[in-house]
């Protein structure tokens, strides 16, 4: 079957302007006639060329003699059907002596005038480079495919619109879903509702040629409802024409590393929070010594805050002196940075002041190291040992803290809010601030006196308190108004909630010796981004919103709108 040589017209034939003749001989197939007793009445020229077998020598003798009992067998079906009177074909392995080949035949009844079939045409084609490719290009599918579903990450293609067209295993792993489940589902589906707006306007830019690729870290569904965290990486493939196909994404499971994250910065906001908490003065340096942090202890006893001191040389900020001559003493730190060792102050040293006075202080210094001992920065831990230490220490409290209920006052409240806003870009996540006031509040004083109104508002911070066992921030801004800050929340739906507790049981508030209160509270609510990003601004906005709550001449919450202003 294979061709001997090229195409070329017979010579026999008489006349070159025989067309049909032409090209019945000349097309590169087997073209033939068999009778009712598959006897060969007709075959063309080409038989030659792939056979070697000169076509009159063909007439007369049956197919099986010629093609062989196995080749026979093989196309025996299609013969059959065509000798019934229909159309038929065969598509596959034929053989030329040993060797293997692959044709497409085809097989036309031929009707004599009483309808019934007198003969079959029959045309075979040489199709062995063609199943070849095929071949070839199913092995290097199968591979891709064979790579695509056992992928160590997760992989999935996806249509322009969203829908999945295919999902490896460890994708199914991943979100706990079967693959047919999966197939049914689009993205929106499966990604939190914070996220899409981003995932779809970067699909968007892909779409448009904006871009070749995107990565994203993302939060999934999984089957079970809880949240996935993921490492997305997508690119588009598009046809000849430029048109979109569809989307190639790898999927890392990065939750295991967000968990670890999440620890990272709770030790650190407990870090800062002892380190603000503590009675020592405590500056950290990186390792050039220039500083890197002061707490409250050693912003007041330097004269210098945190971030005015941030970056600059240690001995600008931290100045020693000797008590009993007054020159200038070696900062112990530097010390213990270049000997990697705990280095301690010698005799009596005062620490001079930003704006002049002198404080005796005893001081430790020791170099900081990362987990593999690479020194990495320093810290000063030092106190004052004067009698006015206590006293100064009592000063910073009465300066930052409300008198009458212990709680943060407004001097903090700017800080307070600036930490929730940075807590709250860590994690990715929304914050909120609660302004909260007591309805008609100077009933209580005009009805009881003051006294007793300073313990209502005693009791009422009790109870706010209660409600709060977690790390939200609790101010008093002023009177009968309250600031609480939440640093993170999943969703607006938690400060609706919260607000409700807090309503609930402030407005139960008792107090020994005092008849029915019948407080009455109202909330008003803004939220980080949505709502404003600058502290000021969040704190107008909640405002906002509790004047609107009082204009209704009701008690309860409110979230800010724009159309407020």
């Amino acid at each position: 079957m294979r061709p001997l040589k090229p195409a070329e017209v017979s010579p026999s034939l008489p006349d070159e302007t025989d067309w049909p003749a032409r090209v019945t001989h000349g097309t590169p197939a087997l073209l033939a006639y068999l009778d009712l007793e598959q006897r060969f009445r007709f075959a063309n020229g080409t038989h030659r060329r792939w056979l070697g077998i000169d076509p009159q020598q063909l007439l007369g003798r049956r197919l099986i003699d010629v093609v062989g009992r196995r080749n026979h067998q093989l196309a025996g079906a299609a013969l059959e059907r065509a000798y019934a009177g229909h159309m038929a074909s065969y598509e596959g392995e034929l053989y030329n002596g040993g060797e293997r080949r692959y044709a497409h035949g085809n097989f036309q009844p031929d009707f004599d005038a009483d309808g019934r079939v007198c003969g079959i045409f029959t045309a075979l084609v040489d199709i062995t480079e063609r199943r070849t490719l095929e071949l070839q290009l199913h092995e290097s599918e199968q591979r891709f495919f064979a790579a695509f579903q056992h992928a160590a990450i997760g992989m999935a293609l996806t249509r322009p619109d969203g829908h999945f067209l295919r999902v490896n295993a460890a994708v199914c792993q991943m979100l706990g879903y079967r693959e047919e489940e999966l197939l049914q589902l689009d993205i929106a589906s499966l990604t939190h509702p914070d996220d899409m707006a981003a995932d779809a306007e970067l699909m968007a830019q892909l779409l448009d040629g904006q871009r070749e690729s995107y990565q994203l870290e993302k939060r999934n569904f999984h089957k079970d409802g809880r949240v996935v965290h993921i490492l997305l990486s997508v690119s588009l493939v598009r046809d000849e024409q430029g048109a979109p196909l569809y989307f190639v994404s790898q999927v890392q499971n990065i939750s295991q590393r967000k968990a670890f994250e999440d620890a990272l910065h709770r030790e650190r906001e407990l870090a800062e929070v002892t380190l603000r908490s503590i009675g020592d003065a405590v500056i950290t340096t990186d390792p050039q010594l220039c500083i890197t942090s002061l707490n409250p202890i050693a912003e007041a006893m330097t004269g210098w805050n945190g971030i005015e001191a941030q970056g600059r040389p240690i001995e600008e900020i931290f100045q020693l002196f000797d008590a009993q001559h007054g020159h200038a003493v070696a900062n112990p730190l530097r010390a213990a940075i270049e000997h990697n060792t705990i280095v301690d102050l010698a005799g009596r040293t005062l620490l001079r002041h930003r704006h002049g006075f002198d404080t005796p202080v005893e001081d430790s210094s020791a170099p900081i190291h990362d987990h593999a001992g690479n020194v990495i920065g320093g810290v000063l831990v030092f106190h004052d040992v004067s009698e006015t230490r206590a006293l100064a220490l009592k000063m910073i409290h009465l300066t930052q803290h409300d008198t009458l209920t212990g709680l943060p006052n407004r001097s903090q409240l700017h800080d307070h809010i600036g930490q929730a806003i940075a807590t709250a870009n860590r994690r990715q996540q929304r914050a909120a601030l609660l302004y909260i006031d007591i309805d008609n509040f100077k009933q209580v004083n005009e009805l009881h006196g003051h006294a007793a109104g300073d313990r209502v508002l005693r009791a009422f911070t009790a109870q706010l308190h209660g409600c709060l066992p977690g790390d939200e921030l609790l101010s008093r801004y002023g009177g009968d108004e309250f600031v609480v800050m939440l640093p993170h929340l999943e969703s607006v739906g938690e400060a609706a909630s919260l607000c409700q507790t807090l309503i609930n049981h402030g407005e139960q508030t008792r107090v020994d010796g005092l008849s029915e209160l019948s407080l009455r509270l109202s909330i008003g609510i803004s939220v980080y981004p949505d709502d404003a990003i600058e502290p000021e601004d969040l704190l107008q906005h909640a405002e906002t919103a509790l004047v609107a709550v009082k204009a209704q001449g009701l008690h309860g919450y409110r979230f800010f709108t724009a159309s407020m202003n």
